[in-house]
């Protein structure tokens, strides 16, 4: 081992590290970060919350429902506002209607609709009018239902059933995929309807009367015969479970006037036209439907974006702050099926971003809700600068010490973590559409998809860190020109080593606890890691220059800050190598280079290329995991970031590594057995 080299690189990295503490890099100009401070309110975002939570937004088809004047309420005040460029966009969706994989939802309207015990005694358990969450969002019902309740268990398989008659009777189940239950006890069965318990969470204990959201995502076909559901909440539920238990008969009586039908689902947006690159843009997405009141979830990320939208068109208006050289672009879509109907829509305009910015559940009262904000990086496969504003603005943000007048005096409490899904920027980092996002988010919140995610559980103070967090990186990312090329390196790289060294320690603890017999092939791979973080952090450090104009002058800062980071990838190396030396004495076993296993030597030659042009939709990818049985070994993002990498370059071997290298460990068996599945069902070929 050549120690002196080790030295050496040690010293260069440490030199070349950015000395943040002493030297501050200024990204934004002095007099526009002053006007930000100035100008953003989380007070008038507390407003635009209550606005839009006043409305039941089921997604789906809007007219005549609560979110068509929800939709209204949004544009009536960006255009008060002076935004530019407000637009409707709208796209059939009836439950049949697909986006690429994504099938579109029905719409939803409801009348009416209460649930009553009118055995043992008469009272009422469910009012639509008071608690809407309490209905199930696409039930179906015209007239009233009374029988007798009926006990399933979880209601989702046959075994359930054994025994028990539930034609014409309404049935009582465990919380899980209501769904599932329709399509079971409803469709197949002939029962009235489903009553379904809260699910018990001890999270929630001390809110005895708090409701649980359960959705019946069902095909248009199905909801031709589907029918109604009502959600208890905990007291409700204990009642109702004590008074079967003490085999009492017990009937329910529902009234119902709800109804399912083909509409159209609305997609808002708005845009602020770059001076100087008017084609590329910053994405900025949240999603505006939910049950009623949905305030954190996720009328705060739609008062975000209001305030965001309707701030820099002020201050650019009033001559305050010059036009941005990139056009901002805000949408206020449907998760998930309306972001997807949007980007089969409008590709090109999509294929504009260079970043997308996603703002949901942003507004969290950090007591009340017991959570804290989570922002998430881009993935391995979408290597952008973004990675590193996200660093720099965030401990500027905490460095703000923000407080508003009637909102918390709570400390900034945040993580940036590695790249999590589960909302609109997963469409928008799908290697197709190649646009880098992120997400600000509060996801342990216990009030979330809850008849108590009321208003008041939104801080002032948490909306305003999260908008300006939101404004900072926008504009940063739409006015950077080549004059800012040499900061943004500098950055880029202290975020990647910073990156890196997380790597690492996660590297070393798997290296650590692998068996002796494993030990070998670990080490191994975890180099091949390496190599991934290397690759990711080259195409980082060269996203800044491929959306300015000018040349850079001889590339200096990239070439230099590449050159160092080969250096400390190969310091890292050398740390692995001097673990795995260590590792290998305690274990009794020499050192030594593992082999490809046969499986893995065929996996590296199988090139496979999707047939997706845009994500998969989630509650499909879900099944085929569960049905190719790989579920227990991959979640959904896993799952997505193998397809990322399913481009017709890279192999089964490497897409094994690209997502153990950011998630966990996956068994080049488990990627195998997922993309013959796949090919089966002609989303890939190879």
């Amino acid at each position: 081992m050549n120690f002196k080299k080790t030295v050496s690189i040690c010293v260069l990295i440490f030199l070349a590290l950015p000395a943040f503490t002493q030297t501050e890099i200024r990204l934004l100009d002095e007099n526009i970060f002053q006007e930000f401070i100035y100008e953003i309110s989380g007070i008038r975002a507390k407003d635009y919350v209550v606005g839009i939570s006043q409305y039941n937004r089921t997604e789906g088809g809007y007219e005549n429902t609560g979110y068509e004047k929800a939709v209204k309420y949004v544009m009536s005040v960006l255009e008060e506002g002076g935004v530019e460029d407000i637009k409707l966009y709208t796209y059939l969706s009836d439950g049949i209607k697909t986006s690429g994989t994504w099938r579109s939802l029905p719409g939803f309207r409801v009348k009416s609709a209460k649930l009553y015990l009118t055995r043992p005694f008469t009272s009422k358990w469910c009012d639509f009018s008071r608690t809407p969450i309490s209905l199930m969002p696409y039930s179906n019902g015209n007239g009233v239902d009374e029988a007798e309740v009926v006990y399933v268990s979880r209601g989702i398989s046959d075994e359930d059933y054994e025994g028990k008659e539930v034609r014409g009777k309404i049935v009582f189940v465990d919380r899980g995929d209501a769904a599932t239950v329709m399509r079971q006890a409803v469709i197949k069965r002939g029962a009235l309807g489903i009553v379904m318990s809260s699910s018990g969470s001890e999270s929630r204990a001390e809110f005895p009367t708090l409701v649980e959201l359960n959705r019946l995502y069902l095909t248009g076909e199905e909801t031709k015969t589907s029918k109604w559901g009502f959600s208890l909440s905990r007291v409700q539920t204990e009642r109702l479970k004590n008074m079967l238990e003490s085999n009492r008969n017990v009937v329910m009586r529902a009234e119902v006037y709800a109804e399912t039908f083909s509409g159209h689902v609305p997609i808002v947006s708005a845009s602020i036209r770059g001076s100087k690159y008017p084609g590329q843009e910053i994405i900025y997405m949240a999603h505006l439907d939910h049950y009623k009141p949905g305030a954190n979830d996720n009328a705060s990320g739609s008062a975000g974006l209001m305030e965001i939208a309707i701030t820099l068109t002020n201050l650019i208006n009033s001559g305050r702050i010059p036009r941005p050289l990139r056009t901002f672009r805000f949408l206020w879509v449907p998760e998930w099926e309306g972001t997807a109907a949007f980007i089969e829509n409008n590709r090109e305009t999509v294929k504009k971003g260079i970043i997308g910015i996603n703002m949901d559940m942003i507004g969290e009262d950090l007591q009340k809700c017991r959570t804290y904000m989570l922002i998430t990086r881009p993935p391995l496969s979408q290597p952008s600068f973004l990675d590193a504003l996200l660093e720099y603005y965030a401990k500027l943000v905490d460095e703000l010490n923000i407080t508003t007048r009637v909102g918390s005096n709570s400390k900034f409490n945040y993580r940036i973590i590695d790249y999590f899904g589960e909302s609109d920027h997963m469409l928008f980092n799908d290697a197709q559409i190649g646009v880098p996002s992120t997400m600000i988010v509060h996801l342990t919140d216990r009030f979330w998809h809850t008849s108590f995610d009321t208003p008041d559980k939104v801080d002032p103070t948490e909306l305003e860190r999260s908008i300006f967090l939101g404004t900072f990186l926008g504009w940063t990312a739409a006015n950077y020109d080549v004059d800012k090329i040499s900061d943004m390196t500098e950055l880029i790289y202290h975020t990647l080593t910073k990156k890196i060294e997380s790597f690492t320690l996660r590297y070393h603890d798997r290296l650590k606890r692998s068996s002796k017999s494993a030990l070998h092939k670990n080490y191994r791979n975890i180099n091949v890691y390496y190599d991934l973080l290397h690759e990711n952090g080259t195409r980082s450090l060269e996203s800044t220059i491929k959306n300015v104009s000018e040349p850079v002058q001889n590339h200096n800062p990239i070439s230099s800050s590449k050159e160092l980071l080969s250096k400390y990838i190969d310091l890292q190396k050398l740390r692995l190598k001097y673990l795995y030396t260590r590792l290998c004495r305690e274990k009794e076993t020499n050192s030594q280079e593992a082999e490809p296993s046969k499986l893995e030597n065929e996996c590296s030659q199988i090139v496979p290329e999707r047939l997706l042009d845009q994500s998969m939709d989630y509650w499909i990818a879900s099944d085929i995991m569960r049905e190719l049985k790989v579920h227990r070994f991959m979640n959904y993002d896993m799952f997505w970031e193998m397809l990322n990498y399913a481009d017709g370059n890279n192999s089964l071997l490497k897409i094994r590594d690209a997502v153990s290298a950011q998630f966990r460990e996956v068994d080049i068996k488990i990627v195998k057995i997922l993309f013959e599945g796949l090919r089966e069902k002609n989303y890939v070929q190879f």
